[in-house]
């Protein structure tokens, strides 16, 4: 380990450090991904029909581009908390993470740049009224038809991401 580096949590080929600058460092197998202490979770939402998975997109409150449901982890909540917290409020999703993280992007806003870590979620409930309604529309997507709506790239690969694991 270089030195400087502190492990914060370790799971599974997953660890966290910080670094004498205070930027963690997310540790993979491959690599390390950097990012500061502004975190975001993102949930990306499957159900099953007729043994196929679909998608849970939802439309950014700015541009009304097609995302999937993110936002701030709190201090003291963990990132599968606010993942969950961030689909049931966005798009009115009840659930449970499925495994490890899919994956991390950073994303700028509000002056800073997050780090993203996007978590797959196994969808159990969807209610027909939920708390941003008013700001964002909702809509259950085939793969190939989310593929076609996800205008970002790390978009697209996070959804390849989740049909592979989902993949027998």
């Amino acid at each position: 380990m270089a030195a400087g580096l502190n492990v914060l949590r370790s799971n599974k080929g997953l660890g966290v450090f910080s670094n004498a600058m205070g930027h963690d460092a997310l540790m993979t197998d491959r690599s390390p991904v950097h990012f500061s202490r502004h975190r975001q979770a993102a949930a990306i939402p499957y159900r099953r029909v007729r043994e196929r998975p679909e998608f849970c997109l939802i439309t950014a409150t700015g541009s009304g581009n097609w995302i999937f449901p993110k936002g701030i982890v709190d201090p003291g909540e963990t990132v599968e908390q606010a993942a969950l917290k961030e689909a049931f409020e966005e798009a009115g999703l009840h659930g449970r993470i499925v495994g490890q993280p899919l994956g991390s992007y950073p994303l700028a806003k509000f002056g800073r740049t997050f780090q993203v870590t996007a978590m797959l979620m196994e969808v159990t409930e969807c209610d027909q009224q939920w708390s941003e309604q008013h700001l964002r529309q909702r809509r259950w997507v085939s793969e190939e038809e989310a593929r076609r709506m996800l205008k970002h790239a790390h978009l697209r690969e996070l959804l390849q991401s989740a049909v592979e694991r989902l993949t027998p």
